[in-house]
Formats: C-alpha cells, structure tokens, sequence
C-alpha cells in the first residue's frame, strides 16, 4: 500500500508539479510567446527526430532505454528544433542573442525528458502510458519532453532574458 502510494504520489508530483510551471511562464510578459517558442521547440524536436531518425537512422542512441531511438534522429531533431526556435523567435521580435541559449536548450532538454519517461516506462514494465490517444501511447507519452521543457523555458525567461 505505502509503495503504491508513494508512487502515485511521485507521479502526481513529477507530471503536476513541473508543469505548473505553464501557469508561471503564461503570467510573464509575453507569456503566450515564451509557451508557443516551447511547444514549437518541443514538438518540432520529437517529430523530426522521428522522421529522420525513420529516414535516416543507423546508429542507436540509447539502446537499452529507448531502442528505437538514433543518433541521426535526435541530431535532426535537434537540429530543425533549433531552426525554428530561432525562426519563431524572430518572427515575435524576441531578442535573438539569449534566445540562442535557449534554442539550444529546448532540443536537449526534449531529448532528456523523452529519454526519461522511457526510463519510468521500462522500469514499471509498460510500453504505453495509457490509450486516450490512439496509435500514439497515452497523453504521457504526448507531453514526456514538455514536462520538463516548460519549466527550463519558464527559469531562462527570467533569469537569464529578464522576462
């Protein structure tokens, strides 16, 4: 029982808790752009890398933990991630030099969390974190690398751009 309940706990916290931090990074000043710069960031990395890592993947990237996963995906992932992180940040008149850091982090910060929602995943013996989504694993799966994106982009808007 105290197992099974430390880990929901756990859960509730590592899902809930970090991704409080859109209702922070929502109130900042452009808050709506500093949110769309993550998801864009996110979304872009996991989508291509997976494309190009279906392409073009040869070498794995961590077998044991995700073994599908290739160096040739997570580099394109990061790759046009990047791009358009930086294409956006333009487009919203963002300051382009610190935005360079985070256009950086948000593909490697991507990469980490989906790599670490593999790791829960594997350790708890299951493929998927649920149905609700047909065909693509369950809502966790859908936002693993946004759980922790959001946070790095709510602390690099204020600490570092002074958001």
């Amino acid at each position: 029982f105290i197992a099974d309940w430390a880990s929901t706990f756990a859960g509730v916290l590592y899902a809930g808790g970090l991704m409080l931090h859109g209702i922070l990074l929502r109130d900042l000043p452009d808050g709506l752009a500093w949110g769309a710069l993550a998801i864009l960031g996110t979304w872009s990395c996991d989508i291509f890398a997976y494309l190009i890592g279906r392409a073009f993947g040869r070498h794995k990237f961590a077998p044991r933990i995700s073994p599908k996963k290739t160096w040739e995906g997570a580099i394109g992932g990061f790759v046009c991630s990047f791009g358009l992180v930086m294409l956006a940040a333009w487009i919203l008149d963002f300051p382009l030099v610190p935005i360079v850091g985070l256009a950086i982090l948000i593909p490697l910060v991507t990469i980490a969390g989906d790599l670490t929602e593999s790791m829960l995943k594997r350790s708890a013996g299951v493929k998927d974190t649920g149905n609700w989504i047909p065909g693509h694993g369950g809502l966790l799966d859908r936002l693993d690398s946004l759980i922790f994106v959001i946070p790095t982009v709510y602390y690099y808007a204020v600490y570092v751009v002074g958001g």
